[in-house]
């Protein structure tokens, strides 16, 4: 266990944090364990890129927006985090310790655990676009 009192999927959001500061990559990957790949021929660029890109200025291509840092899936409820790809940026850093919260958070026994701290970080905090 990452903490007492959490459910063991919360090591996730502690886990991510301490890559992503660690900026040894540019992206981390989270995969829980029952996630299930169907169409083997995506990659994950393609996924960055199809929810992630910007066109340079002057026909310079397409390249990730800056301001792209996070993507996670969703299911017939709400987000997913499951699988996520976090950008190794301070952003993502703060997103993980805002999940996580302080050690009395509302969010440490609720019955989605860290999905809807997640959530609610995302509804609470980010613009409507």
């Amino acid at each position: 266990r990452v903490a007492e009192g959490r459910h063991p999927a919360w090591g996730k959001v502690k886990l991510v944090q301490e890559h992503l500061e660690r900026q040894t990559s540019d992206w981390v990957m989270w995969a829980d364990c029952d996630v299930y790949f169907m169409n083997m021929s995506t990659t994950l660029d393609s996924l960055l890129f199809r929810y992630g890109a910007s066109e340079a200025a002057a026909g310079g291509g397409f390249h990730l927006d800056p301001d792209f840092h996070f993507l996670v899936t969703e299911d017939h409820a709400m987000l997913n985090t499951g699988i996520f790809l976090a950008r190794s940026t301070t952003w993502s850093v703060e997103l993980m310790r805002r999940v996580w919260g302080p050690e009395d958070s509302v969010w440490s026994d609720h019955p989605w655990w860290e999905q809807a701290a997640m959530a609610w970080d995302f509804w609470s905090e980010l613009p409507q676009r």
